[in-house]
């Protein structure tokens, strides 16, 4: 939520897209956005098509981590 209070200093908020993890289907989250006029919206289960943005960024992002991994020689286990 600090994320969506930094997003509303700078922008007007008017939609909350996410997939249906528990993290962001919450009663303090819905609570929070129906305060602030803010919709929520939620993506289908098990489709990436819908969260391409956030699936490109994950994959850069597990792609950076491995090879920092690597790098160090720490096992594949973490």
């Amino acid at each position: 939520m600090t994320l969506v209070r930094q997003l509303e200093k700078d922008f007007k908020v008017k939609m909350f897209s996410s997939d249906q993890g528990g993290e962001f289907l919450n009663a303090k989250l819905t609570e929070f956005l129906s305060e602030h006029g803010i919709r929520l919206l939620t993506t289908n289960a098990y489709t990436p098509e819908e969260n391409c943005l956030v699936e490109k960024l994950n994959g850069k992002l597990l792609s950076k981590v491995r090879a920092i991994r690597d790098a160090a020689n720490l096992p594949a286990c973490l």
